[in-house]
């Protein structure tokens, strides 16, 4: 357990969750399983962006920086490499 960060992990954990009904929503709606999981991924990308981005120390607490660098770096850029392939995929 992380002393440092007390909610954190619980609010990103809270918020990936929603993510997973979203994603679960769409997949229902649509009966894309391409789509639902770009949403997820989306979704979760800006979850763990947002974290990372206000430099949280659960990160730190946990250590998992790379986790940090990832989502700030990596990880947004295959997200627009998804949406550009799922966009060119349908036309």
């Amino acid at each position: 357990m992380c002393d440092i960060c007390p909610g954190g992990i619980e609010l990103v954990k809270f918020l990936i969750y929603g993510a997973f009904f979203i994603a679960l929503i769409v997949f229902l709606k649509t009966k894309k399983l391409l789509l639902s999981t770009i949403a997820f991924l989306v979704s979760s990308n800006i979850i763990f962006f947002l974290e990372a981005a206000n430099n949280s120390l659960w990160f730190r607490g946990y250590h998992v920086e790379w986790l940090q660098y990832f989502s700030l770096f990596v990880w947004p850029v295959i997200n627009i490499i998804l949406i550009i392939w799922y966009v060119r995929k349908k036309k």
